[in-house]
């Protein structure tokens, strides 16, 4: 099975994704803020808004 790996930097968290699966990643109590995430090859880019 073909899957690709996703970061999130600020909490050390890495996570496998299974190619045409669903994964569900927990981010419990997590500070107010943004929390940059990105695939492990930094092609992929994005941002998570605590409020």
């Amino acid at each position: 099975m073909q899957s690709c790996e996703v970061l999130i930097p600020k909490i050390a968290l890495s996570k496998s994704l299974a190619l045409n699966d669903i994964t569900t990643i927990e981010l419990n109590d997590l500070a107010q803020g943004e929390y940059a995430f990105l695939c492990q090859m930094q092609m992929y880019r994005g941002v998570i808004v605590v409020e």
